[in-house]
């Protein structure tokens, strides 16, 4: 169960990427691009029909995180593209409030399926999601 602190964050759709805290983007462990290709991509994606856009903040609207998701609309499906938390607030069950925000994200856009690319397959088993049967696959350009 989440703590109080956590109960009263809420998310905000925002359309400037300028306003995400660099430490937040510094912080994704599994980061593959450079931050300031993050934001450079931001200024073009932003404002894009198939791009959700969200920060979560405290009470006093401080930005402890930020969620970013794109909308598949030939697979109807939302990717969940990139999630940072203020290392604060883990272990606090900061997830639930997360997974809760884009079920209702989902259900307002008559959305099926979310995908969550991740390193960490069984904690998201334990919240109820499952493998999907699709693979990501890749390929990698090494220098010569």
């Amino acid at each position: 169960m989440s703590s109080e602190r956590v109960k009263k964050l809420r998310f905000i759709r925002i359309y400037d990427g300028d306003l995400i805290p660099r430490y937040l983007v510094e912080n994704n462990k599994e980061r593959t691009f450079d931050v300031n290709h993050f934001y450079n991509v931001l200024k073009l994606a932003a404002n894009s029909l198939t791009t959700f856009l969200y920060v979560l903040v405290d009470e006093e609207n401080i930005i402890v995180g930020y969620l970013w998701i794109e909308l598949d609309l030939l697979g109807k499906k939302f990717i969940v593209n990139t999630l940072s938390i203020d290392k604060s607030y883990w272990g606090e069950h900061v997830f639930d409030i997360v997974d809760d925000f884009v079920k209702e994200l989902m259900h307002k856009n008559n959305i099926k399926r979310v995908w969550w690319i991740t390193s960490r397959p069984a904690y998201y088993c334990k919240k109820g999601y499952f493998e999907s049967k699709d693979t990501i696959m890749e390929y990698k350009v090494t220098e010569v």
